[in-house]
């Protein structure tokens, strides 16, 4: 490992967000790169570095990596045995960042423009646009003296709506451009008589039904009265509400898709000059909820929780993840919390996904698997017990058809349906008829055919052909569903279960779909998790309470939740964080209907938040969202579904 901190050599200040690269000792390629956090240091993962001399150097000069700019190399030895350290004292560059603002059609001064460190978040300078007093004379703009060396984002904001519009360090004008997913205007006209009308369509040009449309003078705050038109079947609307009889020479188009997705449209006259993304973050759909310049994270065909992280599989088999990342559970390099979605370093072509309270494990093509995260158990499965904020093969494993994880253990599904286990077994939960931790997989006995598995807090589950299930592990509360508490180190029956077609486990229960989209449910039930009505623990399965057509489910410690016919989510247990998402904090002992939600394709669910895939493949969530969850860019709970923000 290699570690530092940096500091300026006149103030000692930490330097933020400095760019870190190390040569190899030919200096012929990079071996690794880091930035410095908020307190100025870096480090660099042991699994980067071999033993040897190494070339370390800081970006001083401008913000692009390429650039000729660095402070002079120095060579540091790294050991296997302790970490090398390498602290600097440097003086960086400073550079003026400038640009224009607009109020979508016009020069607008008293804009507030912030800049902050893309690495940590972290507030670096701000500034209020003034007319230029240079070239171009007279232009509203910004200048902002920043430590060229660094990485940044920014942010404007004018009257009561902000825009938001993040990029890179720039030293040049900054503008909005029209994104393929954004909702568009075509066909628009203006009447004297103080209305608009149009048709709203997407980027393909499909007309857009029910979209919420509102129009607001340039320059004024958005009223309380905004977004009560909506487009008909065609798209079209008829937007009126201006003060006088005649529309403004330029306005601003408010257009809100039903989940809460939309686009900002800056008017002059008939034409779209701008347009920046937003998602109303807020639960009713209010404009007070608005995060302006966010876009909906798009593509994703599958979703997987953790304790209080989220991950996705998006097109091209690529994972984003969000929330807690303390064990390094986000893959991203880092054990930095996000708000919203971070790519995982080096993953593609991802076909399935598990996540367990504090790791991630992903099948790849050609069937291996690829774990990162929390790993004092050995549930990476790489023989060790070292934590990986980075992807890492789990060796000597195949043609893996399905995946699950919980805290201490995962396990897999391999061709010809035989399964491998790996991590804590305490409890007996990798099913080798052992209580031995295993660092590596290890064959679960007695078992073939297996068509789904999932697995629990110290126990796990599989369906085997003919839709029969068997499970193993801890039984203290009758979660394995075979008539008692006995303790279980190889696979046994499920009491009175045939024709299943989807499972899951978690704390101490497990629940199954069986044919015709009933749900059984067996195990504790303090929460009411297993929708019978009752508190009453089950040794066997019993039915959950008016549910049928159910496709899909999805386990928590305390809840759970199905996706029925038509794409809809029915939800229950316990809801003291908002989990069951529909509008309440009032547990649940039977299913109840999750506000809002159609054209679900996937559903997954985290130690008190929830998360679901929707036709189109854009992710909403709902629940406690201390750690950042939720993805929508705040920590503040949901009691119903929001978007997934894109950064």
């Amino acid at each position: 490992m290699l570690e530092g901190t940096l500091t300026h050599a006149d103030t000692g200040e930490p330097l933020v967000g400095v760019p870190v690269r190390v040569y190899s000792s030919s200096e012929e390629s990079v071996v690794a790169r880091a930035h410095t956090g908020e307190d100025g240091t870096y480090r660099i993962r042991s699994g980067s570095l071999a033993e040897g001399t190494y070339r370390v150097e800081f970006s001083v000069g401008h913000w692009w990596e390429d650039a000729d700019t660095w402070d002079t190399a120095r060579d540091v030895p790294v050991s296997a045995g302790s970490p090398a350290r390498l602290d600097a004292a440097l003086v960086p560059e400073m550079t003026t960042v400038w640009g224009h603002t607009y109020s979508h059609d016009s020069g607008q001064t008293g804009v507030r423009v912030d800049a902050f460190h893309a690495d940590t978040g972290e507030l670096a300078a701000t500034t209020v646009s003034n007319l230029c007093e240079s070239s171009p004379v007279g232009e509203p703009c910004f200048e902002l003296d920043l430590h060229a060396g660094g990485r940044y984002t920014f942010r404007a904001t004018q009257d009561e709506f902000t825009t938001v519009q993040w990029q890179g360090f720039t030293n040049g004008e900054w503008g909005i451009e029209l994104a393929p997913g954004q909702l568009q205007i075509a066909d628009f006209s203006l009447h004297d008589a103080g209305s608009v009308q149009g048709r709203v369509v997407d980027g393909s040009g499909v007309p857009l039904g029910g979209v919420r449309v509102a129009a607001i003078p340039t320059g004024e705050p958005i009223p309380p009265r905004a977004l009560e038109d909506t487009t008909a079947g065609d798209g079209t609307f008829v937007v009126g509400g201006f003060d006088s009889n005649a529309v403004p020479v330029s306005f601003n188009l408010l257009l809100v898709r039903p989940d809460g997705t939309g686009t900002f449209v800056g008017m002059v006259g008939s034409d779209p000059e701008t347009a920046t993304e937003f998602v109303i973050a807020g639960p009713t759909l209010d404009v007070g909820d608005i995060v302006p310049g966010a876009a909906p994270l798009r593509g994703a065909t599958a979703v997987a929780l953790g304790h209080e992280d989220s991950c996705a599989v998006v097109a091209g088999g690529e994972v984003r993840c969000w929330g807690d990342n303390g064990s390094g559970q986000l893959g991203d390099g880092t054990t930095e919390r996000r708000l919203t979605p971070v790519e995982v370093v080096g993953l593609s072509g991802v076909t399935d996904l598990a996540n367990g309270a504090f790791h991630s494990c992903a099948v790849v093509a050609g069937g291996e698997v690829r774990c990162w995260g929390s790993n004092i158990f050995g549930q990476l499965g790489d023989g060790t017990t070292e934590d990986r904020l980075t992807p890492v093969a789990v060796p000597g494993l195949s043609g893996v058809t399905d995946i699950a994880a919980f805290n201490a253990s995962t396990c897999a599904v391999v061709a010809g349906g035989e399964v491998r286990c790996w991590g804590g077994n305490g409890s007996g939960e990798l099913g080798d008829g052992t209580t031995e931790r295993r660092l590596t997989p290890v064959e679960v006995v007695g078992l073939s055919g297996v068509t789904d598995i999932a697995t629990g807090l110290s126990h796990a589950c599989a369906v085997v052909a003919g839709g029969e299930v068997r499970c193993w592990g801890a039984n203290v509360s009758g979660q394995l569903g075979d008539g008692t508490t006995e303790r279980r180190l190889t696979p046994v029956d499920v009491v009175g279960l045939s024709g299943v077609t989807d499972i899951a486990a978690d704390f101490f229960y497990s629940c199954a779909v069986v044919a015709g989209g009933e749900v059984r449910c067996w195990g504790t039930n303090a929460s009411g998790q297993l929708g019978d009505g009752t508190t009453e623990r089950r040794l066997t399965p019993v039915e959950v309470v008016g549910l049928s057509g159910a496709t899909d489910i999805a386990s928590a410690s305390n809840h759970m939740c199905a996706v029925v016919a038509g794409g809809a989510v029915r939800c229950w247990g316990i809801n003291a964080s908002g989990e069951l998402g529909d509008g309440t904090t009032e547990d649940r002992l039977t299913p109840v209907e999750v506000v809002g939600l159609s054209g679900v394709t996937d559903l997954s669910a985290g130690s008190f938040h929830t998360c679901a895939v929707v036709a189109g493949g854009q992710v909403r969530c709902w629940g406690s969202n201390f750690r950042g969850q939720l993805g929508d860019g705040t920590t503040e709970d949901r009691l119903t579904p929001v978007a997934v923000i894109n950064p």
